[in-house]
This record gives C-alpha cells, structure tokens and sequence, in this order.
C-alpha cells in the first residue's frame, strides 16, 4: 500500500497499488472497504456505493478497525442509513464461508492457489501465511472475480515487494 500522503484519491495510503489506477474518485470498491463490508455483512451493489456522497464513501476507506462486534454493529448501522438514503434497494446480506478463506494462513485458497501458479518463485503455504488478512482477502477477491482475476499476479508482486522479496510473475508489468 502506498505509505505516502498524496492528495488525489488514488494516491491514498489506504488503497493498494494494484488497486490505484482503478480508483481515482473511488467510484469502484477498494479492497479495504470490501473486506469492511464482508465482516459487517452487508453487500453493496455498485450503484448504491456511487450514490453515496464521497465523503462517505472516504469515511468508510478511512474507517478504523472492525474486530470486535460493537464495531461491526456501530459500522453495520451506518452504513445500512446511508444506504437507506440514496437507494431503495433492499440491503442484501453477505454470507461468508466458515471459516472464510483468507482466515486460513495454512491453507491457499485454491483459485489463488491456480493463478499464482504463474509466479515464480511459486506462492508457498509459508508465504501465504505471512501475508496480512486483507493481502490474502484481496488475493482472494481478485481470484474469485471474473474481470479482477488478471490482477492477481500485480497484486501478489507488491505484496511481495513490500516484504522485499523480487518475485516477479506474468503479467506483472511492473
């Protein structure tokens, strides 16, 4: 993630650098607030989130922790009144896997597993252990979506940067 202080949205030190290019006014979901979203279970439809004011929309990638279940519940009720404000949709809930999957340092999700097959040196178990849970949760993401799934080797490169170590995999430019 970018550790710097930029003023464009898509210089934000919350947003990864995979993730930058696809965000300068936040009108796509970053990895973060979707991982906020899952753990308050509430799904946010595209539209919805560009209806909601930027503000709002930077307060939630601002948004600190979500651990515990008051914070979950103080987050799940602002969210759903903001929601409730620009869309009549009904809020439709996230059911997760038990346990999710980037909860599961010891075991590679398989469709990243697949993808980063195209890495070398190859992603260990060891290494995906070592990876934080919204690393591994955007890993997962990525692989798991049918037009993110080409950012899986850009985002598994800078994680892996970011731990200093080279490896390079197809279809990382960088």
């Amino acid at each position: 993630m970018r550790r710097g202080r930029e003023p464009a949205i898509g210089g934000h030190p919350r947003l990864f650098d995979f993730e930058r290019d696809l965000y300068p006014t936040l009108n796509c979901i970053p990895m973060r607030v979707r991982y906020q979203l899952d753990l308050i279970g509430i799904k946010v439809p595209l539209k919805a989130w560009n209806a909601l004011p930027l503000a709002q929309r930077l307060d939630l990638l601002e948004h600190g922790s979500v651990r515990t279940e008051a914070e979950r519940e103080a987050l799940r009720g602002r969210v759903a009144a903001w929601l409730r404000a620009v869309s009549d949709v009904p809020l439709q809930p996230v059911i997760l896997e038990e346990p999710p999957p980037w909860e599961e340092a010891s075991r590679i999700c398989p469709e990243v597993a697949t993808l980063a097959a195209r890495c070398r040196p190859p992603l260990t178990v060891a290494e995906w252990a070592s990876l934080d849970v919204l690393e591994r949760f955007a890993l997962t993401k990525l692989a798991r979506s049918k037009h993110d799934r080409g950012r899986v080797p850009k985002a598994l490169a800078e994680f892996r940067r970011g731990r200093g170590s080279p490896g390079k995999c197809r279809g990382d430019p960088s």
